[in-house]
Order: C-alpha cells, then sequence, then structure tokens
C-alpha cells in the first residue's frame, strides 16, 4: 500500500476520522461531532526526511513511516518487547 491509501483505508473504514496535511506529513485526527478544532490526533504518515527527521532516510524509493499511537496495553499484546512497551517497527 502507498500512503494516500492508507490514509484513505482509514478514513473510510473509521468514522469520524480527519486527514490534516503539515509539513509535508499526513496525521490523522479522530474527531466525532467536530467538536475540537482538529480532534485526537492518533497516526501519522510520512514519506521524506525533513529538517527535524534526516535519520529516518525516508526519501529512498517506496519508503515511508507509519506512527500510531497505541495504549500500552495493546502495544504490549503485539510485541513481546518490555524494553520499548509504545513503539512498534514492522
Amino acid at each position: 500500500m502507498t500512503p494516500s491509501e492508507i490514509v484513505s483505508h482509514i478514513v473510510t473504514q473509521l468514522d469520524s476520522v480527519a486527514p490534516k496535511t503539515s509539513w509535508g506529513e499526513t496525521s490523522l485526527f479522530y474527531n466525532p461531532g467536530r467538536r475540537l478544532p482538529h480532534g485526537v490526533y492518533f497516526c501519522t504518515i510520512k514519506d521524506h526526511d525533513g529538517a527535524n527527521d534526516r535519520a529516518s532516510h525516508l526519501n529512498r524509493a517506496g519508503v515511508f513511516r507509519v506512527a500510531i499511537g497505541l495504549s500500552e496495553p495493546t502495544s504490549r499484546s503485539l510485541t513481546s518487547s518490555a524494553s520499548t512497551p509504545n513503539l512498534l517497527i514492522f
């Protein structure tokens, strides 16, 4: 999947999710009833290096990063690593 396909899939599958693009990345916000200016941020998709992040080397063809906020119990259920409970790398 491409970054735009991932955003499209999330937005069409989950109610009350709105994408916002800024600083060259797309962030997804949960905002039922549009009660908040943006909503609660839960995911970012970035497909290139920026001024504040060159270490990821995202400027390679077909490379991008998806960062998703997970609760600690959910993170622990998906990985056995106790040292980084809120970080998943696929």
